[in-house]
């Protein structure tokens, strides 16, 4: 369980790392466009509208990757504690057996 956690809390952060990379990135082609207008006002206004847009959707995929990530750390977690459970409820159950064999000859 322990190692699931362990597992689950590197999942989220190469989740992070890949949503600021994508940030930076976009970031970075929304401010080209801008530096690219020129010093038409037009083409100012319409690269400014742009890098707005570039941004926008930067920001939306930045923060898909983080859920993306934390879901899928949140599925290694699950997983791990269903794993845990069966393995105690079989543990338990085998050593219920076991007992039971045990008491039988006894009460013969």
């Amino acid at each position: 369980m322990a190692e699931a956690a362990k597992r689950a809390a590197q999942v989220r952060s190469e989740g992070k790392k890949a949503a600021e990379m994508a940030r930076k990135e976009g970031y970075k082609r929304a401010d080209q466009l801008v530096d690219k207008s020129g010093s038409n006002p037009l083409a100012q206004i319409a690269a400014k509208e742009g890098a707005k847009q570039e941004r926008r959707e930067t920001d939306k995929r930045a923060n898909q990757l983080i859920k993306e990530a934390d879901k899928r750390a949140t599925q290694i977690v699950a997983e791990a504690k269903k794993r845990t459970e069966q393995l105690h409820a079989a543990a338990e159950a085998q050593s219920g057996r076991a007992a039971d064999a045990a008491a039988e000859p006894i009460a013969k």
